[in-house]
């Protein structure tokens, strides 16, 4: 399994996909308080970025924004995602505005 693939997840809910991406030295936990609120109108994934909480830095991971979306990317690719509206904090709602072609967005909210 390509290395990129391995982001650690909290999903839970049904419906249109919802991603939550963290900010910079942050953790997939800063959503625990807002997820219960939306489970019931949304299939929630939060993910911790790489090198962040439970996900692994890979070896030979590119540490830019550019990196960061090739891994989110993969992860969305991984659990067969095609469209997803994006819920970021700080550079985790920097990175669909980075490269708007890349990160399959139905809408994005930043906080």
């Amino acid at each position: 399994m390509d290395p990129l693939n391995r982001l650690h997840c909290l999903e839970t809910g049904a419906g249109p996909p919802l991603l939550f991406i963290h900010g910079l030295f942050d953790l997939l936990e800063t959503w625990e308080r807002l997820t219960p609120l939306l489970s019931d109108q949304f299939k929630l994934c939060a993910i911790d970025l790489p090198g962040f909480g439970k996900s692994p830095l890979p070896e030979e991971w590119r540490e830019s924004l550019s990196g960061m979306i090739e891994a989110v990317v993969a992860f969305l690719d991984s659990k067969g995602i095609e469209k997803t509206s994006i819920v970021g904090s700080s550079m985790g709602g920097a990175s669909p505005w980075a490269s708007p072609g890349d990160i399959r967005s139905g809408s994005i909210k930043l906080f």
